[in-house]
């Protein structure tokens, strides 16, 4: 299998059920050339244009669960650097993988190196659901003693002074949740805080939410934390089988974004109303946002 039918089946918009298999039969070959396919799309992104992929890039989404299952560490580095790119092109990239399985991936392929994990979560120009993942993954790694908790504590409380002129952004969620994931109480009155200042949009949690699920985890309920953490580590490409990501055979629709059920049964039935709208062009339904961080989504 060349390089350029690798690249055109993990790029392609079906499952590559075949070419996974294929990396699956010689894993320690299979993990070298996706190294090197996500070292190229890493090197790319300084360069490529707005709305515009190159052929390892649009492979990346595939690439990094798949090295996140053989659990690779040397792709931790790459996918660090990877992370740190242009919010909007990394979306492009990943889709909701960065909000769905990017916590089990970072988790998965860890190579140690906390420095890189919180060079991730401080960065204001990281893209905030990046931030918040990462967050996630700290969190597991703290609470599976991976990390030393007595790194983690203070790191959290740097945070919020670091976070301070970031009101709504999402790495305050991530924030949050992390200390209610590992039971820190001491840090109630600063999580209070926050709040009060407006540091979390409400209609996504507020204060008794999190209070709730510090205690539970205080209190040692047995699902909290299993459910919290049940997509991490990542392990298995083919949990991604379902994902919207995917279309199915036959149907020439655009790659979807979001992770979903099946694809409809009689696709060309479907009728997009919004075929001719660009991703860049302004969303129809007048919100003001772009088509896609809006009802392409």
């Amino acid at each position: 299998m060349t390089r350029d039918h690798i690249l055109d089946a993990l790029g392609a918009d079906t499952f590559p059920a075949e070419t996974l298999a294929v990396f699956r039969s010689d894993r320690e070959v299979g993990a070298a050339i996706l190294l090197d396919i996500l070292e190229s799309a890493v090197n790319d992104m300084a360069t490529v244009a707005e709305d515009e992929l190159t052929r390892s890039q649009r492979a990346t989404f595939m690439v990094v669960h798949l090295l996140a299952e053989f659990g690779d560490q040397r792709s931790f580095p790459l996918l660090a650097r990877l992370l740190h790119g242009d919010a909007e092109l990394v979306e492009d990239m990943l889709g909701d993988a960065i909000t769905e399985t990017l916590p089990g991936i970072l988790v998965s392929t860890f190579d140690g190196n906390v420095a890189l994990l919180h060079q991730l979560i401080r960065d204001d120009s990281v893209y905030e659901y990046v931030r918040s993942s990462a967050l996630d993954a700290l969190a597991y790694l703290t609470a599976k003693e991976m990390v030393p908790l007595e790194f983690t504590e203070p790191f959290l409380r740097d945070c919020f002074d670091r976070f301070q002129n970031e009101k709504l952004n999402f790495v305050w969620v991530g924030w949050v949740e992390s200390i209610s994931d590992l039971g820190l109480e001491s840090f109630v009155p600063l999580v209070e805080q926050a709040f009060n200042e407006g540091a979390i949009d409400p209609s996504i949690m507020n204060f008794y939410d999190f209070y709730d699920s510090l205690r539970n985890i205080i209190d040692g309920e047995p699902e909290a934390l299993k459910t919290r953490f049940s997509r991490i580590p990542f392990t298995n490409c083919n949990d991604l089988t379902k994902w919207a990501w995917f279309r199915s055979e036959g149907d020439s629709g655009k790659r979807a974004g979001a992770p979903g059920g099946q694809q409809p049964n009689n696709p060309k039935q479907q009728v997009n109303p919004f075929r001719n709208i660009g991703r860049n062009d302004p969303c129809p339904c007048g919100s003001g946002r772009k088509y896609k961080k809006c009802c392409l989504n």
